[in-house]
């Protein structure tokens, strides 16, 4: 930065939300979501208006009394990893159906909350 060729978060120059789902290529994002409960209504319609193909959240503050149905979104395969120890944390992901993966817990490690798939 200090060079003057450098933005400090650019973003994309010419990305344009109106033909969103017209445009070509996989499309990810990933919220901080600081609760998926509480904007789950939120995260549905942004999905159905903007058809990601992979939607990653963290700090999705899942824990066991939440059901995946409680938090499905239609047309995407949830997978999550809750924080086990204490309350905040977790890992979530919505998958595009018809978006061939597998989940791969063997590349998980018990002191993170990673999920991982290919």
């Amino acid at each position: 930065m200090l060079a003057g060729d450098i933005s400090s978060n650019p973003g994309p120059s010419n990305f344009n939300t109106n033909n969103f789902s017209r445009k070509r290529g996989f499309k990810f994002a990933h919220l901080n979501a600081r609760s998926i409960v509480n904007k789950i209504d939120e995260i549905r319609l942004l999905l159905r208006d903007k058809p990601f193909q992979v939607f990653a959240v963290s700090e999705s503050w899942l824990d066991s009394s939440i059901l995946d149905s409680d938090v499905s979104v239609s047309g995407y395969t949830l997978i999550r990893n809750d924080r086990k120890a204490r309350q905040g944390g977790g890992v979530a992901i919505y998958v595009k159906d018809g978006i061939p993966f597998k989940s791969r817990v063997d590349l998980s490690s018990g002191s993170f909350e990673t999920l991982c798939m290919d």
